[in-house]
This record gives C-alpha cells, structure tokens and sequence, in this order.
C-alpha cells in the first residue's frame, strides 16, 4: 500500500502536549505484508480547549482631517465579534481591528460599512467580518490670546481719558470660529449714563458665538470722563 493509516485514542487525553509511540503493531496491513519500523516513532500533539469570546472591534482611523477640524470620537456596530478558536489564541486577543478608515480632508462626521481583519493566527473564526463605521469630525476646540486689544469706550458722548488703554484676552472655541475674530472692540466698557469725574468700570468682552472667555488681563479701569461733549462721539 502507498499510505498506512494508524488511528490514535485521544478520548482520555486534556488540554496541554500529549506523546504517542508509533509502534509497527499499530498498522493494520494485509497478510503476508508486515511493518518492520517505523520513522517518526514518537508525535506529539499540542492539544486546546475550543473557546468561544467575545472581542472588542477597534476601528482603524488613519490620515488628517481638513485644517481645523479633528476626529473627537468614533463608533462601531458591533461593538464586540465573538471568535471560536484555541483557547492560547483566542484569549490573547486584546481587540480586533477594522481595514483603514481613511479621513484625509474631511469636515463632518461619516458612517460607512468596513471589514473586521481576521486576526493571522490558525483555525480562529469570527463570527462576522462586517461592521458599521461610524466617525466624527467636528471643528478643533482650542485656545487663542489677543494680546494689546485696545479698550473701547462706549456709550457717552463726552472727552474721556481710560487707564490702561490695552488688555488681553484668551477666547475658548472652534479653532476655524476662532481665527476669524477680530480684535477690534473685542474689550469694551460701558459708559453709558455715567456722569463726568472719575469712575472705575468693569471691561466687557465681545463674546463671539460658540466661544468662551478663559482668561482676561484687565477687569476694571480707571476712566475718567470731561465736562466737554465731542460731536464725533469719541474721546480721550
């Protein structure tokens, strides 16, 4: 014959390595044909448990999204794949990763379908290789400082003198909303219905939607209003 066959009872065996002599006797083989040796006369066979598990899906988020934008979270559906295979290889899987979701230039949130990778280990099966992808993209949040913002004084009709005449001011927010504020009559005090003399006046921020103040240099100044109107309605 050009293949014997030698059948091995695994039943009383667990997990771990098991030995088996191969011995001639072992062959069942026709009469007058008899087995003088045998070559390897020792296997040994590396025994698992089959497990079932169920894995995490981490989705694979790759490229820049467009200037001012950032990816703030994404989501996948299912959130776990159960995988059967040997309890060595299936337990130390930490997560399963999806094919490359590729947001190069991207300003708003996507859903598409991906691929789960089969992890490149034998005999483990997923019990889907399919799921949804879900990425959001939103506008960067961050800081910016304006920095010698002159103080406007608004609402008096009279000559006035302000002290200090700048401040600063650090805004919180989408960092495309930010980078088109403007300093100009970002900082502010309001005069209306002071008479003249000296005052000390809290400084207003020109809050721009969607933003927030984080810091500011100057609360208060120090303003003096005159006795003298100006027609152009400004002073100092």
């Amino acid at each position: 014959p050009e293949h014997l066959v030698v059948k091995l009872d695994l039943s009383s065996i667990g997990a771990g390595q098991a030995s088996f002599k191969i011995t001639p006797a072992m062959f069942d083989v026709p009469r007058q044909v008899s087995v003088t040796s045998v070559s390897p006369s020792q296997v040994i066979l590396d025994v698992d448990e089959i497990i079932r598990r169920d894995v995490p899906v981490h989705i694979d988020v790759e490229g820049e999204a467009e200037q001012g934008y950032e990816v703030q979270a994404t989501e996948v559906t299912p959130k776990t794949v159960r995988v059967i295979g040997p309890s060595k290889y299936v337990n130390a899987l930490r997560q399963l990763e999806t094919d490359p979701v590729n947001v190069t230039g991207a300003n708003s949130t996507s859903s598409r379908g991906v691929e789960i990778k089969t992890p490149r280990i034998p005999v483990v099966v997923l019990s889907t290789v399919k799921a949804q992808a879900k990425v959001d993209i939103a506008e960067k949040v961050g800081d910016r400082e304006f920095r010698n913002v002159s103080l406007v004084v608004k609402g008096t009709d009279f000559k006035y003198d302000i002290e200090p005449k700048t401040g600063a001011v650090t805004l919180r927010g989408p960092m495309p909303k930010l980078e088109q504020v403007k300093s100009s009559e970002l900082l502010y005090v309001n005069a209306a219905n002071l008479a003249p003399g000296l005052h000390f006046v809290s400084v207003q921020v020109n809050v721009p939607n969607g933003t927030q103040v984080v810091r500011q240099s100057v609360n208060k100044v120090k303003l003096i209003i005159d006795s003298e109107k100006v027609s152009s309605g400004t002073g100092g």
